[in-house]
């Protein structure tokens, strides 16, 4: 878990809290966790373990202050969870404004997460009155969540129940996937990359499939 802890979160920090809080629970019980919390820079606050109430707990003593190093803290995510016992990883940011002083420029983390084979999901939230996620920031976490399979989301800050959904869609959706693996038939060639077609034949009466 990558989370937002600079100035903006102030009055938004309670909302999120209480909805990270069933994401954790609707999460599998041998899912390891860490945080990560950024404003000015990114910091690793709770290593890993199995116990969301330690890092909800460590949350709850946070000071909301400060500006958004927000690619400094998703590159320190990627590399953190690459350091997980488990194959599959995931990455859940939470956020709710773009970034205005990383020493990581977004082409370094795009890079970065291109090469990572780590899920990331994004939460962007919103202020309709003074939405400091518009036009870039937002571009930013749609692309980097779509890259790597995952999605952003963007809810009103003061829409708690909507908050709380969305946690347990992404918890869901984390539990409810599979991956699939290819090995290239020519191992010798320089190509590092791929482009994989993968067709589907849907069950009679399920419809197309994307």
């Amino acid at each position: 878990i990558v989370y937002d802890v600079s100035g903006s979160m102030k009055e938004r920090i309670t909302r999120s809290i209480r909805a990270l809080r069933r994401f954790i629970e609707t999460s599998h019980d041998d899912d390891d966790f860490f945080l990560i919390g950024f404003n000015d820079r990114a910091k690793l606050i709770e290593d890993f373990t199995t116990s969301g109430d330690r890092v909800v707990g460590q949350l709850m003593f946070a000071a909301p202050k400060g500006s958004t190093a927000l690619y400094d803290a998703a590159y320190l995510g990627v590399e953190k969870v690459q350091q997980g016992r488990h194959s599959k990883r995931a990455l859940l940011i939470i956020s709710d404004g773009q970034d205005n002083n990383s020493r990581y420029t977004y082409k370094e983390l795009r890079n970065r997460v291109k090469e990572a084979d780590v899920q990331i999901y994004a939460i962007g939230i919103t202020d309709p009155a003074s939405d400091s996620l518009a036009g870039f920031g937002r571009s930013v976490l749609e692309e980097i969540t779509r890259m790597t399979g995952g999605r952003a989301f963007f809810p009103n800050a003061y829409n708690e129940p909507e908050l709380v959904e969305i946690c347990t869609r992404i918890a869901l959706e984390l539990r409810h996937q599979y991956s699939i693996g290819f090995y290239p038939t020519d191992a010798t060639s320089d190509a590092k990359w791929h482009r994989v077609n993968v067709k589907i034949t849907p069950p009679k009466g399920l419809g197309r499939l994307s």
